[in-house]
């Protein structure tokens, strides 16, 4: 109930869409008691949209931390291999190489 809210649906809609799923009316009054009065919100006509929120500076792109760290993780484990494979190949030929 409280994700169908959320999303901007019809509080009516969504205790329509629950009793045809097999809920109870009172399973279904019990969960609009549980949520929170700031979570309900009014319906909004179904021809709109909501409008995207927008950054603050729309020049500079926001990266998350975490594909930041991803990324990161990526260039440490290719240098990593590069020393390793140069460790390889420096060991196997040393006599030959001097």
């Amino acid at each position: 109930m409280k994700n169908a809210l959320e999303r901007g649906e019809n509080l009516s809609k969504a205790k329509q869409s629950f009793l045809n799923a097999g809920y109870t009316p009172q399973e279904i009054d019990a969960a609009v008691q549980k949520i929170p009065n700031s979570n309900r919100q009014p319906p909004r006509p179904l021809n709109q949209q909501p409008t995207p929120q927008t950054p603050s500076n729309p020049t500079t792109p926001q990266q998350n931390p975490q594909n930041l760290s991803k990324k990161t993780l990526i260039i440490i484990a290719a240098i990593g291999a590069a020393v390793i494979i140069t460790a390889l190949i420096l060991g196997l030929f040393w006599n030959k190489i001097f």
